[in-house]
Formats: structure tokens, C-alpha cells, sequence
């Protein structure tokens, strides 16, 4: 009888924990050190995980150490209504983070460039 109720403990345990998907971003050729603008990168890969996030598992994106640099030239443009900010609207975002759910960002030691008048990163309508 022990035996079958700490077997059912276990499967109650693990059928409760959730597993996590990680996605090397250089998959999305986000590599570091390149010197290029990442910008345009990251929007295509956060189109692409998009759906998937929130279907049961979290998603872990993974950087590498180095250096990632985004312009504005080709940021997302967001209209925002931020206090006491005095950029005029739209806004560019380097990282738009939205409409994601249990996404998790694993910086591993990268330094994130930012050029330019934008926002580094916004996080719009997520959740954990």
C-alpha cells in the first residue's frame, strides 16, 4: 500500500511540474558580437514563438555572452503614453515583448545595446 501511494505522489508531482522549451536565439541568426543590428532579428523571432507561448510549457530564449546592438532604424514603432517621458509618439522599440505568455528572456551574460532615441524593451499584455 505504501508503495502504490508514494507512486501516486510521484505521478502527481510530475504531471504538475511544467517543462520549459529553450531556444538558442542564434537559431534566428541572433549571434553576438556581429556589430549588425539585431532589431529586425529579434521581431521576426518573437513573430515565430509567438503562438507557441502559453501552450502548457514555458519558452526560455538563450543568448550567448556578447554583445547584441539595436538601432532604430528598424525598431517596431508603438504609440505608448508613458509619464514623464518626452518623446513624442511613435515610439521605437528594440525588443517588443507582447502578447507572450510564461516566456522567460536568459541574458547568460550578454550586454544589450541600445543606439539611438528608443525604448530598449516594452512588455505589453504578457503574462508569467
Amino acid at each position: 500500500m505504501k508503495k502504490i501511494l508514494l507512486w501516486l505522489c510521484f505521478l502527481t508531482l510530475c504531471l504538475g511540474i511544467q517543462a520549459q522549451q529553450t531556444i538558442d536565439v542564434a537559431r534566428y541568426g541572433i549571434r553576438p558580437n556581429t556589430g549588425k543590428d539585431l532589431t529586425p532579428r529579434i521581431q521576426k523571432m518573437l513573430k515565430k514563438i509567438a503562438p507557441l507561448s502559453g501552450q502548457g510549457e514555458g519558452i526560455v530564449l538563450r543568448f550567448a555572452p556578447g554583445r547584441y546592438d539595436f538601432h532604430p532604424d528598424k525598431a517596431a514603432e508603438r504609440t505608448y503614453y508613458i509619464s514623464n517621458h518626452d518623446q513624442d509618439n511613435p515610439k521605437r522599440v528594440g525588443i517588443p515583448l507582447e502578447n507572450l505568455k510564461n516566456v522567460t528572456l536568459d541574458g547568460g551574460g550578454a550586454s544589450f545595446v541600445f543606439h539611438g532615441r528608443m525604448l530598449p524593451l516594452s512588455l505589453l499584455n504578457s503574462q508569467q
